[in-house]
């Protein structure tokens, strides 16, 4: 056997041989006991565990920054140089993204239009085949400005290309040339200009940097009510934590409880998905409709969609102010005394739940950290999203049938069954119970890995292998799921 997964071949076998002993017969055995190896088909396992040695990595790692709250800082390019604001233009913030917006789809690539090449500063300040653009302290003689207010032709840009090419943008372009046309210290010329380039998230998140912590909420909070508005017309409380704002009408006792809750699990996630994820500067925006109607009018006004049936939340982090939309489970009431031990129990005059307020925010939170690149597979963003959930309501029935899944697929044969799923050739049900199998399973047995292993395939899907490899230790993805295959196939004697 190879030198696999740090461990986490002992802890699987450990979990799987104490499942078999309940399964033939210990105490709360199951039914029709399965053996580990019919588990996971195909799969060799040792016959004596003892002779597996748990063997400590040699490869070191460079710990990563524990990534607690809102990021405080604003995010910054590759090479950004002075991080005090004087006031002046500076090239990379103010000057950058009008040209990389407006001028690099012509003057950029094998054949820039009119031999004028803005990829880099140092050609942009070389100018055209035949002058210069650009001549420092003198705008009013740069060919750049004139072609720009139009006074030579043709007029800049085209028509047809314009996007932000405002006069506030010639302005802009006017005072730098004026204060000599420099490129921030620090900075490459010979660089691509887009590596530097503040995108208008980078700008944004500038703007919110300057205000105070209060400012900061009640941006928050304006943009929040302004949201709430468009689905609801009942008045909602606003209950402020250190990461997230909750937008609802629970009672307060309650909101309290769930924004405590909240404000740990957004630490948790963002431990997880590390700089992979969204740069939040504001807090996240909680949104609990106390029916499902708010909820399907919240997507509607946020999303321009029609949610489906089975979909429960709705989650981005793709703007600069990041939200969470969900239908509370108990009908915006208190919860039952009984919910707090079964977490599905029916009180006198409350709904049946399979779910639990806590659970559904800390998955659609995941999800949409998780997501916001766009790369990540489903199974990793689905799946990480139940296993948050789960830490806060795993004996719950939406739990349980996620693991009931999991269990059945080792019984089919992990390996195939892992593979469709993680393929997307599976039911939506089933291709989160997989990627929760798989994440459970690394954060049982070695929390450390998950960080590395999530923001690895939050690269992309096609990244397994390789994130395989490195995070456990030149692994191979047949022994990856083998012995993910073994986790899921103790949950049968771990059901709730």
């Amino acid at each position: 056997m190879s030198r696999l997964f740090i461990g986490l071949g002992v802890f699987g076998l450990t979990v799987g041989l104490l499942s078999l002993r309940e399964t033939e017969g210990g105490a709360g055995a199951t039914p029709a006991p399965r053996r580990v190896e019919r588990a996971i088909k195909g799969a060799p396992i040792p016959n004596d565990a003892r002779h597996i040695v748990l063997i400590q990595k040699k490869k070191t790692k460079k710990a990563m920054p524990k990534q607690d709250a809102p990021d405080d800082a604003a995010p910054k390019p590759a090479a950004t140089s002075d991080a005090k604001d004087d006031g002046t233009l500076k090239f990379s913030r103010d000057i950058a993204p009008i040209l990389v917006d407006n001028c690099f789809r012509c003057h950029t690539g094998a054949e820039p239009k009119g031999g004028l090449d803005m990829s880099t500063f140092e050609k942009l300040m070389k100018g055209a085949d035949k002058e210069k653009v650009i001549e420092p302290g003198n705008p009013d003689d740069s060919h750049m400005v004139k072609h720009l207010r139009g006074t030579e032709k043709p007029k800049m840009p085209p028509r047809q290309n314009q996007r932000r090419f405002t006069e506030n943008a010639i302005e802009k372009i006017e005072e730098w040339i004026k204060g000599g046309a420099v490129l921030d210290a620090g900075l490459d010329p010979k660089k691509p200009i887009k590596s530097y380039a503040l995108t208008e998230e980078d700008l944004q998140a500038a703007e919110f940097k300057k205000m105070t912590s209060e400012q900061r909420d009640d941006h928050v909070k304006t943009v929040g009510l302004e949201r709430w508005k468009k689905a609801s017309k009942d008045t909602p409380e606003v209950t402020v934590g250190k990461n997230v704002l909750l937008f609802s009408t629970l009672p307060k006792a309650r909101a309290d409880a769930t924004v405590k809750v909240m404000d740990t699990m957004f630490s948790k996630v963002k431990s997880v998905v590390g700089n992979s994820g969204p740069s939040t500067i504001l807090k996240t925006s909680l949104f609990v409709f106390k029916d499902r109607n708010g909820f399907v009018e919240f997507v509607r006004a946020m999303e321009n969609r029609e949610i489906e049936t089975e979909d429960q939340f709705a989650s981005s982090f793709s703007s600069a102010e990041p939200y969470v939309g969900v239908a509370d489970p108990l009908l915006g009431q208190d919860e039952p005394v009984a919910s707090k031990k079964t977490r599905t129990k029916k009180a006198d005059d409350g709904p049946m739940t399979e779910r639990t307020l806590t659970g559904l925010l800390a998955e659609a939170m995941t999800y949409g950290m998780v997501s916001k690149t766009g790369k990540a597979p489903k199974w990793l963003s689905t799946g990480l999203g139940a296993y948050f959930a789960s830490t806060v309501e795993r004996g719950s029935p939406y739990i349980g049938k996620l693991r009931r899944i999991a269990y059945d697929f080792a019984d089919q044969g992990w390996r195939t069954k892992a593979m469709e799923a993680m393929g997307d050739q599976a039911k939506a049900e089933e291709v989160r119970a997989v990627g929760y199998a798989i994440c459970d399973w690394i954060a049982t047995s070695s929390p450390g890995l998950l960080p590395r292993f999530t923001q690895g395939m939050m690269a992309g899907g096609e990244k397994l292998d390789d994130v395989i490899a490195d995070v456990f230790n030149g692994g191979k993805r047949d022994e990856f799921l083998d012995y993910s295959g073994l986790h899921a196939a103790s949950f049968g004697g771990r059901r709730r």
